[in-house]
């Protein structure tokens, strides 16, 4: 068990205060990401425009619409569904632009392309589970039992546009459609332009990619991580300790194994556990004990662990993870977050004040977390960090973890142990 810090005797923060009171709590992590959508702004000078004043009713009737199609797309559960939806939202759009009613653009535009990226993420489930073809049919070939665009009445632009979109994590899609429906509310940018960028990829260049195979739909935010990234935790930031060959190390919500599957290089046993079974084909990731809720405190972990090592669930229950490890673990905890986590008064005042992590690793090149698989030529826009406390260690600064370690810690064989699904376990 990682013990809390102990409280000043005059009751103060040693100085931690003035910056923790500076961090502002953002939105809940808990916020659904995809579903999402607002009633569209007021905004642009709808008022002013002769269309709209003169269809007061006809713009109720569409804000019902949109209300309408953006519940629906919640609730979507088929490719025909979300198609029929994006024509709806492409309908809506029209008029707004008519009316040149900038919140109601804004919010058409934002079905649209959630449609579309729905889309790219049903295509890619398609391609991987073998019921969609990736070329579609040579003419004059036997029927087959695979569905082609043609039969799912997607054609050939949408569909490449709808697995661009898709390519981007929900992090980022949601960070560039808030900035266009910004730009869009204030006239700064034309909906024809933003949907062209976006599309492509977004205005930066970096992206965070997600690779063609999709977590199964109860897998709770999987998005693993890569192996050198790991073992950056041991050799870097842990320093490799001795004695790391007589402990256990557990990963709460190992996925398909990639941190086991790492760690059982330094470790005397690894153990695994996630709420779904990515078991497959005869074979479970490395040191897997089974499936549990790491949420359900009521019953025991499969395993009494030394070091709790895990990449956690990031829709907020990261937090939960966090100080459920520090009161089981019997040497050590580290977390694989973002950045930007951080942040927020909640975490302040019930982790980092109370439990001081004892070291943080920043990773000073970027870490490629793709959703549903380790991609091992992927890029990404988000930064990532180790959290880590230890027994019986001082907190220390925090140190960066030098270029050049994905190189470095790279191995030869990681490319065919890593991308297999479950990862394939260390020949000993």
């Amino acid at each position: 068990m990682i013990p809390p810090a102990k409280a000043p005797e005059d009751g103060s923060r040693e100085g931690v205060a003035a910056a923790g009171d500076q961090i502002v709590a953002g939105q809940p992590e808990g916020a659904s990401r995809l579903a999402g959508g607002r009633t569209p702004d007021a905004g642009g000078d709808r008022s002013d425009s002769p269309v709209a004043a003169g269809h007061s009713d006809r713009r109720s009737a569409m804000l019902l619409r949109y209300e309408a199609a953006r519940r629906a797309l919640e609730a979507a559960r088929s490719s025909d569904e979300v198609l029929q939806i994006r024509s709806e939202a492409q309908a809506i759009g029209a008029y707004a632009r008519q009316a040149r009613d900038n919140g109601l653009i804004a919010g058409a535009l934002e079905v649209q392309l959630r449609a579309e990226y729905r889309l790219g993420i049903e295509l890619a489930r398609g391609k991987v589970s073998g019921t969609v073809h990736r070329r579609g049919r040579k003419k004059g070939s036997a029927p087959e039992p695979l569905l082609s665009l043609a039969d799912l009445g997607i054609g050939k632009k949408l569909a490449a546009a709808a697995q661009r979109l898709a390519q981007q994590s929900p992090e980022v899609f949601d960070e560039r459609l808030a900035a266009m429906r910004a730009d869009l509310i204030a006239g700064r940018k034309r909906a024809s332009d933003f949907a062209s960028s976006l599309r492509a990829g977004g205005f930066a260049g970096a992206r965070a990619t997600m690779a063609g195979r999709v977590e199964a739909p109860d897998s709770l935010d999987y998005f693993p991580t890569p192996p050198w990234a790991t073992r950056a935790l041991v050799e870097s930031v842990l320093e490799t300790p001795p004695g790391l060959q007589g402990l256990v190390a557990y990963d709460p919500a190992c996925g398909e194994g990639h941190i086991t599957g790492a760690l059982d290089d330094y470790f005397g046993e690894v153990a695994g556990s996630d709420v779904h079974d990515y078991s497959a084909g005869g074979r479970s990731p490395p040191g897997w004990r089974g499936t549990f809720d790491y949420l359900d405190t009521a019953n025991p972990a499969p395993v009494a662990a030394d070091w709790i090592i895990t990449n956690p669930p990031f829709q907020g229950k990261a937090l939960a993870f966090a100080l459920r490890a520090l009161a089981e673990a019997r040497t050590g905890v580290a977390l694989f977050v973002q950045l930007r986590w951080l942040e927020t008064v909640e975490r302040f005042e019930k982790l980092f004040e109370p439990y001081p992590p004892t070291a943080i690793g920043i990773f000073a090149e970027r870490v490629n977390l793709c959703r549903g698989c380790w991609q091992p030529d992927g890029t990404t826009a988000t930064a990532y960090c180790w959290l880590v406390w230890q027994v019986g260690v001082e907190p220390q600064p925090p140190i960066w973890i030098p270029p050049g370690r994905r190189e470095a810690l790279t191995r030869p064989d990681d490319r065919a142990r890593f991308t297999a699904h479950p990862v394939t376990a260390q020949a000993r």
